[in-house]
């Protein structure tokens, strides 16, 4: 076995083993335990920073049964040199790797140095807008005490006004009572009413019957008292013919020797009756018979005779 020493980066002079399992010159072991800070009894592996001890147990002090399980944190190697260009060849192959390794973590530091100025950056934005959204909580907490007393306020309203309202719905009752008390009697006096206005109509219309039939008498009896007006102005006119020819002919014509014909003696003793008085009477045309069913029950009617 041989290599390189990874603390002094040299082959191996008197190789030894720690307990991890990493190999080093014993030079370099020793400098490294002897460099640390405080008097610890311990040392840290270059490499994985793995602890070990640096003392061993004293054996005179021990049972011998327990000898074959104390082994020293330092155990001697022995390299073996064949085959030693090619584990060099190894060795800086895995160097090269190792420096590729180490340049793509050293680019990988630098973003997440970059990735964190952006961290930083964007927590310092968002303890701004904490500060902000904490001052607009404030104002919101605020908002909502002044709400809830709102809130209790128009309650304390609200049953006011149920309370109202729970009132001027039993008023909104009593007066819908009253206007279904009002409409049952405004019915009853609207059939009344027809009622008596049928009455009415019928009662027109026997008056307007009457009248007719006076009407008609009254015609008959203009046209007799007519004819009669003639008749009398015959008569006068003959008893004037008469009286202008008075002669001895006729004064023996009406003597007890010579009697009168049928027609003259029927003139004679005929009786003339008194003209009859004239009768007033206003009849309704056909137009204003078909306001009848208008008329006002309390109003007398215009018939007169």
């Amino acid at each position: 076995m041989s290599g390189l020493c990874s603390i002094c980066l040299n082959e191996y002079d008197e190789p030894v083993s720690i307990p991890c399992g990493h190999v080093y010159c014993i030079g370099c072991i020793v400098g490294v335990a002897n460099e640390t800070e405080d008097e610890a009894t311990t040392a840290k592996c270059p490499k994985c920073r793995d602890e070990f001890h640096l003392v061993s147990p004293d054996l005179t002090y021990l049972p011998k049964k327990y000898h074959p399980f104390v082994v020293s944190p330092l155990r001697r190697i022995f390299l073996d040199e064949s085959g030693e260009a090619e584990q060099i060849d190894t060795a800086l192959s895995r160097i090269e790797q190792l420096e590729r390794e180490l340049a793509k973590c050293r680019t990988r530091l630098a973003d997440s140095r970059e990735n964190e100025d952006a961290a930083r950056q964007q927590g310092d934005r968002h303890l701004s807008k904490a500060r902000v959204y904490r001052e607009k909580e404030k104002a919101a907490l605020k908002e909502v005490k002044r709400l809830e007393s709102t809130c209790e306020r128009l309650e304390t309203k609200c049953e006011e006004l149920e309370d109202t309202v729970e009132e001027l719905s039993s008023k909104m009752e009593e007066v819908e009572l009253r206007a279904e008390q009002k409409d049952v009697e405004t019915k009853a006096e609207q059939r009344r009413m027809q009622r008596q206005n049928a009455a009415l109509q019928k009662e027109v219309k026997r008056l307007k019957d009457e009248s007719q039939s006076w009407l008609n008498q009254y015609r008959s009896l203009e046209e007799e008292n007519k004819a009669l007006e003639v008749d009398l102005e015959r008569m006068k006119a003959r008893s004037l013919a008469q009286e202008a020819e008075a002669t001895p002919r006729n004064a023996k014509r009406f003597s007890a020797d010579s009697p009168l014909s049928d027609a003259e003696l029927a003139f004679s003793t005929r009786v003339v009756r008194p003209l009859p008085k004239r009768r007033k009477v206003h009849v309704y045309d056909e137009g204003s018979a078909s306001t009848f069913g208008n008329l006002n029950p309390f109003r007398k009617s215009r018939i007169s005779i």
